[in-house]
């Protein structure tokens, strides 16, 4: 079948839809740090990266070369774009892309592709990224990846995990996603925790070991900086109720 060449723009002149491609991709990066062209395809949904092309010969983006491929990050004038359209300001430090945290790329870019796609499947009316999040791991709530916020109003706290942790960071991870949900001394930071990974591994062991009654040690850190484990307690019987895990492939 051939498709006309102009059925992305629904309806808009090229010109107007042009100009709201570029606020919605500048607004996606700027929530996010930065993103890559196959992710922004579905932002604009084009299935081509010819836009892109053009729109970095423009310099309206600037490419960040990473072992996980080719990142684009904001120019000084996206950025003030993304400023004026913000519903509330961020710190954008991506500019100098020599800041971007390599470990974390193919694990952010997992949580854009993961969100877009709940997005589009209609069950979800926002979102709001890791960096949008008031909410840390200070108080010993676990900080998730990003929030999606269902049509009924749900805080679903999603955490991406790509690779396991393990002894007292595995520890720190479950108690503060039972921080996170724990109605006990009012009202929780979220109402449901989804676990996402591309690991079948990895998700059954999370599974296993997040479950109701499974042993729980919470660390403290000593005047020295030694760690130790501080409470033995039990994952609580609600835990299967609110917490939930997904494998999913990245789009």
């Amino acid at each position: 079948m051939t498709r006309n060449p102009h059925d992305h723009l629904h309806g808009q002149a090229p010109r107007s839809r042009g100009r709201q491609n570029k606020i919605d991709v500048t607004t996606h990066i700027y929530r996010f740090g930065y993103s890559n062209v196959q992710v922004l395809k579905s932002v604009i949904g084009v299935q081509t990266d010819t836009w892109f092309r053009t729109a970095r010969k423009r310099g309206d983006f600037s490419t960040v070369k990473t072992p996980d491929g080719d990142l684009l990050v904001l120019t000084e004038s996206t950025l003030r774009l993304a400023e004026y359209h913000a519903e509330r300001l961020l710190p954008y430090v991506e500019l100098d892309g020599a800041k971007i945290n390599l470990s974390q790329v193919r694990h952010n870019l997992f949580a854009q592709s993961v969100t877009l796609r709940a997005m589009r499947g209609g069950s979800l009316a926002a979102y709001q990224t890791e960096r949008e999040i008031m909410l840390g791991d200070a108080r010993g709530i676990k900080r998730p990846d990003v929030v999606w916020i269902s049509k009924t109003g749900l805080r679903i706290a999603v955490e991406i995990e790509l690779t396991s942790k393990w002894a007292r960071h595995f520890d720190d991870f479950v108690a503060g996603v039972v921080a996170a949900l724990d109605e006990s001394s009012g009202v929780a930071a979220y109402d449901r925790f989804v676990v996402i990974t591309d690991s079948k591994a990895l998700l059954t062991r999370y599974q296993e070991s997040m479950s109701a009654g499974q042993p729980l040690h919470v660390w403290r850190k000593d005047g020295g900086g030694k760690w130790s484990i501080a409470k033995k307690t039990k994952i609580p019987a609600w835990i299967g109720e609110r917490v939930s895990f997904r494998l999913l492939e990245a789009a």
